[in-house]
Formats: C-alpha cells, structure tokens, sequence
C-alpha cells in the first residue's frame, strides 16, 4: 500500500502518466533523491505522449518538459507545441515531433533522438525520459472517478482519428462536466475546433483535474493500482526509498506551475513543401526555459 501512495505522488508530481522506457532507453536518473532533498537539486523529464497508428512510426503528439524540485518550490511543467520547427541532430530542420520518428527509423528508438534535439534546442539537461500511451491515460482517468472540466465553448470535430485508421463525428457541448477516459483523451487530443495551442491549454485542464482528484488518498490508492494492472511496464527504475523521498518533494511542494510556448513565442508559417510549422522566436523561449529549468543555452 505504501508504494502505491508514493507511486501515485511521483506521478502527481509530474503531472503525466509516466511510463519508464524498455530496453535502450537513458539510464535513469543522475541524482540520488537524498541530495534532491537535502541539496536542493532538481530533477528534470522529458515526458513524450506517443501517436501510434498501426504499423507507422509513432509521433510525439504531447511533449511536456517537468522539473521536480528544489524543496519548496512547486513543479514546472512547460508544453512544447508539436509542430515546432527546430534543427534535429543529423537530420535538419524538421517539425519536432518528428525527433521520434526519425529516431524509430534510424535506430528503432525516438526516445535517444528526441531528448538530443530537446537539449540541443532548448539548452536543458534532461535526467529522465519517460513515455505514455493513451490507453494507459484513458485507464487513469476512468479510475479516478473521471476529471471534471469546464468547456469554454462548443467543440466540434467532424474528423476525429480513430485506432482503426478511419475518423468519427465528436462534439462537446459548453460548460462544467465530467468526462471519461475516452472522453477526456478525446477533449485532449482535437484541435478541429481551434489552433494546436487551445488543444494544449485543454491539456492543462485535464491534468490539474487529475492531479486535485490525486489528493483524495482513496483515488490515489485506485490510481495507482490501476497503473500497475492495466498499464504495461508502469512504475518506476527508482528504488522504493528514492520515490518515497521524491513523494514528499512533491506533496509539500504546492501546485504545479504551467506554461506553454503560446502565440507570442511563436509564428506561424508555410515550409517550402507546404508544411505548416511554428517558427521558434528563442528570444523570448530561451529566458523562460532558463527560468523554469536553469538552463545553460543551446549547445
């Protein structure tokens, strides 16, 4: 029982549903949790909710960057839009979801790749890098009792993906409710309705739903089961001491701060081959990240 409470803290912390990688992935995590307490370190992950669809390369379709820590501080989490154009090591200019299918291509894994061009760009020391899938997600949320979200306006999506390939009519209508798994990944994934920016602001939502329903310890307790059972490989390479610690960072640490690189950060723009990107303006990204992550600047 004692390990499914500091399971559910860590995942709390983070504010994502991390799965840690199989075989090839970085080694865990540089740091001790006694010298994140006692230290005052940080703990920085790359966190990567993956789009796959049959036999395709999977696509990064939500990129969080996390810090946890120093005590006292609450955790970070910064959005990354999908469709940023960045240089991706030895590839070229690419959309930077595109990292993790170059990277399956190139070596059969798009985790490596994509923290490369993550720190390359960005100038950020990641320590963890850690996957979800949506069905995991959907198995979370139904679990805690769903999350409940106030839609600001009427979505409709004519054209939602389905896991079969094919597409679905979705619509949802204004004001408070509660979702389901299903729902909720469908409330955070179109973006029929508005720009990829309104789609990672209703992610926001969703997860400060999730981790306030995350402080009921019975939620807890069946959120944390639920990972173990219905989500393969969930938990953690951390020993059972090292996650306790991490926990207590976490539950004295207040609210996670949320930022995502919004319109102002970026513009909008038509590559050669008919692409639509999001060009980077580092001016005003750089400063954030440095903010929120201690950065050093792009290498």
């Amino acid at each position: 029982m004692g390990r499914l409470v500091v399971v559910v803290l860590l995942l709390g912390a983070v504010v994502l549903l991390l799965r840690p990688l199989g075989d090839g992935s970085p080694s865990g995590w540089p740091i001790r949790m006694p010298a994140l307490i006692d230290g005052g370190g940080t703990v920085t992950v790359l966190a990567l909710g993956l789009d796959r669809r049959g036999t395709e390369p999977a696509r990064a379709d939500v990129i969080l960057l996390v810090r946890i820590g120093p005590p006292g501080q609450p955790p970070a989490v910064l959005s990354i839009p999908r469709d940023l154009w960045v240089d991706i090591p030895e590839q070229g200019e690419d959309r930077i979801n595109s990292a993790y299918v170059w990277g399956e291509l190139n070596t059969g894994d798009g985790t490596v790749l994509t923290q490369r061009t993550i720190e390359e760009n960005f100038g950020v020391q990641v320590d963890r890098v850690a996957v979800f899938d949506f069905a995991c997600f959907e198995h979370v949320v139904d679990a805690a009792g769903g999350v409940t979200v106030d839609v600001a306006r009427q979505i409709v999506d004519q054209t939602y993906p389905t896991e079969e390939g094919g597409t679905t009519a979705l619509v949802f209508e204004p004001g408070p409710q509660t979702l389901s798994g299903e729902r909720a990944l469908q409330y955070v994934r179109t973006r029929s309705a508005d720009t990829d920016f309104g789609r990672i602001r209703r992610q926001h939502q969703v997860i400060t739903a999730l981790v306030e329903g995350l402080r009921n310890p019975v939620t807890s307790l069946r959120v944390g089961f639920t990972m173990m059972t219905r989500c393969p490989s969930a938990g953690t390479e951390l020993s059972l001491a090292d996650v306790g610690l991490l926990g207590a960072v976490v539950a004295t640490s207040g609210d996670p701060r949320f930022e995502l690189l919004d319109e102002s950060a970026v513009s909008p723009t038509v590559t050669p081959t008919g692409a639509q990107v999001l060009l980077p303006h580092w001016d005003q990204i750089r400063p954030l990240v440095a903010e929120l992550f201690g950065a050093r600047g792009p290498r």
